[in-house]
């Protein structure tokens, strides 16, 4: 079961929406990636789920907000601002998902 939180830079008070890392369901896995030509932060699917397994996704997705391929994966150890590159800080649990 997916799980996303809601993240808060101490520095620049930017909130953002993510899971703690990469994320499963029953149909298909997730991990959070960061756009280093906007910015932006998403959760790019990874693998669906047929019934007898996982199978990785050929071509995964761009950044939805400005269509770049030029991702990095968003390491929730760290959690490093996507706008400014201050400390984020792991508030409350949002929502789970299947």
């Amino acid at each position: 079961m997916g799980q996303c939180y809601r993240f808060i830079c101490t520095k620049c008070k930017c909130e953002i929406e993510a899971p703690s890392g990469s994320d499963s369901g029953f149909e298909y896995a997730t991990k959070p990636m960061r756009c280093t030509s906007c910015g932006n932060l998403f959760d790019q699917l990874i693998a669906t789920n047929d019934g007898k397994g996982y199978k990785p996704v050929e071509h995964p997705d761009p950044c939805p907000r400005c269509g770049s391929d030029a991702l990095e994966k968003w390491e929730h150890k760290t959690r490093i601002c996507p706008r400014c590159g201050g400390m984020m800080k792991r508030g409350e649990l949002l929502y789970l998902w299947d």
